[in-house]
Order: structure tokens, then sequence, then C-alpha cells
């Protein structure tokens, strides 16, 4: 990682231009990229530009062990930077599976070859969260995970922390959906700013503005 730092300083310049509009980076590491590589990742995060938040996800089984998880933390803690929560329980769910037909049931399956199956640790390394949600493709499957986190979400969110959620489904069709649910529950509870697409209609799909 080390070696790719001038590029990822480059397309942080890039995105700049987004100003209150960006939000955290994301750097996703290979399932390859195991905890023998802890110096390497340091040096990636010290070149990092430190006004930028920057949210790190690993696959790597062995940084969910001891002592690499403690120290995984406290090198993202000593940089101001989030451990991404990788939660992809739904599609490992069975249930209702067999009531799903054609390409989604396909897609399902292939969601869980694809996303790693780590242990869903809410780890709190800096002022921020970052939530991967890989939902079921049906919505009421969805619904005691969306409960989990929305209870953990506003309990954040009312202790000044701010929470970043990146909702998935195996074909993505259902993604918006989830990330509707989840603010719909969260700002039934709490104060929150409105989506900015709350007022379109959900059965219309138009590709909106970023300025």
């Amino acid at each position: 990682m080390a070696d790719y730092a001038d590029r990822a300083r480059q397309f942080v310049e890039i995105m700049r231009p987004l100003a209150s509009r960006l939000g955290p980076m994301f750097l996703q590491l290979p399932p390859s990229y195991s905890p023998k590589l802890i110096d390497d990742l340091t040096a990636f995060l010290d070149a990092f530009p430190t006004d930028v938040r920057l949210s790190v996800e690993v696959r790597h089984l062995d940084w969910f062990e001891e002592p690499h998880r403690a120290i995984l933390n406290k090198l993202l803690a000593d940089h101001n930077m989030a451990r991404v929560v990788i939660d992809t329980r739904p599609i490992r769910d069975l249930a209702g599976d067999e009531s799903i037909k054609g390409s989604s049931y396909e897609s399902l399956l292939e969601a869980r070859e694809r996303k790693p199956n780590v242990p869903v640790f809410e780890e709190q390394t800096t002022d921020f969260t970052f939530l991967r949600f890989i939902g079921h493709p049906q919505m009421e499957q969805n619904h005691v995970w969306v409960e989990e986190w929305v209870n953990r979400i506003t309990d954040q969110l009312s202790a000044g922390t701010d929470a970043f959620v990146f909702c998935h489904s195996p074909d993505n069709m259902l993604a918006p959906s989830i990330c509707r649910e989840i603010h719909q529950r969260i700002s039934s509870r709490i104060n929150i700013p409105p989506l900015p697409w709350d007022d379109i209609r959900s059965d219309v799909f138009e590709q909106g503005k970023l300025f």
C-alpha cells in the first residue's frame, strides 16, 4: 500500500472540489492483506492527508483476532481514521431463500461468495463510524439487522458521533430502499437532516445532480 501513497494523495486532490459533500474516503484491503503487512499499512496511513477522513476495511481474518485487532484499532485511532464495519449477516441468513426466484436468488448465492464472512465488530476508533451493510434481496429479511443498527447508530448520533452507512444488496436494486429504511427509522427517533431524495417518488428512477 505504501507504494500507492502518492496516487492516493492525487486522488484526494481530485476529490477536494466536492468540499462539504466529500464524505470519508474508503480504503478496502484485499483478503490477502494480512497483519504481517502492518508496517506497510502504517506507512500508507502516515502519508495520507490528515485533513481528510479515511475509513479502512480489512478482510484477512487474522485482523479480527488478538493481538492484531487491538494493534489495528490503535493504529487507526492514532491517525483519527475509522475501521469499516462489514455486516454480511443478512445474506448469510437462509430464511426466505426458497421464495426468491430467478436472478435474485442466483445473485444472493453469488453475493455470499464475493462478500467477506468476517466477525461484526463495532470498532470505535475516531469521531465517525462507517458501516457497510450487505442486505438480503427481500426487505423483510433485513428488518432484524436494520433495527439492530438503527439502535446503535441512533445512540452514536445522539452522543455526537457521525455515522456513514453504505448499503448494498445482491443485485443492488434494493440498496436505495435499505438506505431509506435505515434513515427513516433513525429520523423517527432523533432529528437528522432529510435525505435529498425523500420527496422523490420511489417508483420513478432519475439520475440526480451532484451540484
